[in-house]
């Protein structure tokens, strides 16, 4: 298995994103970096080649602009639990929050009625990517991500004004009171 501690991201070959066409056919873990060499996105194939030609990523990484998609090559039976060190690792503001975690959140598991959020919804109302949401908010990628896709995680006081400031919505635009399941 990769140390990501001593792994040299900037020693990696790689691509600018536009052209992906070109990637590598072989199996391997790729690195969305943008032009400040952050880690924007983490992913893994068999056939990059074949990933890169629809990924549900691109429009994200095409708005960053200036990305370059490095890539290690790993056999195929490694993939999936590199992908996730380095994931858990790096911590790319792209990458789905809670891949590693249970598929049931312990937290609400129980509840017969609560709170969510509704970031996700108000993103896609707004007509604006998760990436162009962060930026125009001042929030960070990682919690509008981590927002948009965990509902049962509740926003910040600070998250609530930027997110009211901003785009003058109510607190009823952000999260929703849901009632207790009357047909259990």
């Amino acid at each position: 298995m990769i140390n990501p501690e001593s792994l040299n991201i900037e020693s990696l070959p790689w691509l600018p994103l536009e052209a992906r066409s070109a990637f590598p056919k072989q199996s391997a873990i790729y690195f969305a970096i943008d032009s400040q060499n952050n880690i924007q996105y983490i992913g893994r194939s068999v056939n990059p080649k074949n990933r890169w030609s629809g990924h549900h990523k691109f429009s994200d990484l095409q708005e960053i602009g200036n990305v370059r998609i490095a890539y290690l090559f790993v056999d195929t039976d490694l993939l999936e639990n590199t992908e996730a060190a380095l994931i858990s690792w790096f911590k790319p503001p792209l990458n789905l929050v809670g891949i590693n975690e249970p598929s049931e959140d312990k937290t609400t598991a129980n509840l017969k009625g609560g709170m969510k959020n509704k970031l996700g919804e108000l993103i896609q109302k707004l007509g604006v990517t998760p990436y162009r949401f962060a930026e125009q908010t001042g929030i960070s990628k990682n919690t509008v991500y981590l927002l948009k896709n965990k509902p049962s995680q509740f926003p910040s006081g600070e998250v609530f004004d930027r997110i009211i400031a901003r785009y003058n919505v109510t607190p009823n635009d952000i999260v929703e009171w849901y009632p207790e399941d009357k047909t259990t």
